[in-house]
């Protein structure tokens, strides 16, 4: 046999009378900015965000405009898609979508102050779904998965499969939160210093806090500004305009 042929992630290697070649794959991988004439415009790289293609057919979409990034990485493995929208911005935010068709999505006007982790764990079809005008704190971590295995040893099942994370609208989630699989929060949620969730927080205008987190707290709004910079009149006109979120 004078041919021989290996794969690699990225290349095909020929090796034929000892001598190697080696020849690029095509992989169609993308990252596309859809303008808000709905035009398709194809980017080469994104100033403060570092994107790993560790495989093919990915797909890296901003919707209208490209957030501001600061060290800032995603790994993708094969078929990702992570959507970013407009007025968003990033500080230290790692995706390791290393599973099969892992998705991920913001909404506009997303904000984290440092550090968010959003890991699939090579799991494959999960999905990870964050609503509009949400604000993180530092340090927040997003499992969709356990990472090793747990086996029912009568069954010989495997009980602890990865699930998808969604994020409802306007949610805050505080300093040092930890988001495990299969996770719901409702819109207009805070969740309090050091929570881990480990179930639904599904009361709309509620706060959690707690290992596990719990609710603690029914009833309220929140916003990004300081309390000492709002008003009574101010506080009113927030709150009849967060009352959207108990008509969904």
């Amino acid at each position: 046999m004078f041919i021989k042929k290996y794969e690699e992630t990225t290349h095909i290697i020929y090796k034929i009378f000892g001598i190697k070649f080696k020849i690029k794959k095509e992989l169609n991988n993308k990252i596309l900015l859809i303008n808000s004439s709905q035009d398709i415009i194809e980017i080469k790289k994104i100033k403060g965000l570092d994107i790993k293609f560790k495989g093919s057919n990915n797909r890296i979409i901003f919707n209208e405009q490209i957030p501001i990034f600061k060290n800032s990485k995603i790994y993708c493995q094969n078929n990702a898609t992570i959507i970013f929208n407009k007025n968003s911005s990033f500080n230290e935010l790692i995706i390791d979508a290393l599973g099969e068709n892992n998705q991920c999505y913001f909404g506009n006007n997303f904000t984290n102050t440092k550090y968010l982790l959003i890991s699939f764990g090579r799991e494959p079809n999960l999905s990870c779904n964050i609503g509009e005008d949400c604000m993180f704190a530092t340090n927040v971590i997003f499992r969709l998965s356990d990472f090793h295995t747990i086996i029912d040893n009568e069954t010989n099942n495997i009980t602890n499969y990865g699930k998808n994370i969604v994020i409802g609208n306007h949610v805050w989630l505080t300093q040092n939160v930890t988001i495990l699989k299969g996770v719901h929060i409702a819109d207009n949620s805070i969740i309090g210093t050091g929570s881990v969730v480990t179930k639904d927080c599904n009361i709309i205008n509620s706060m959690y806090a707690g290992l596990p987190a719990k609710i603690i707290k029914t009833n309220i709004s929140w916003t990004r500004e300081c309390p000492n910079e709002h008003t009574s009149t101010q506080c009113k006109s927030i709150v009849e305009k967060k009352k959207k979120y108990s008509n969904n």
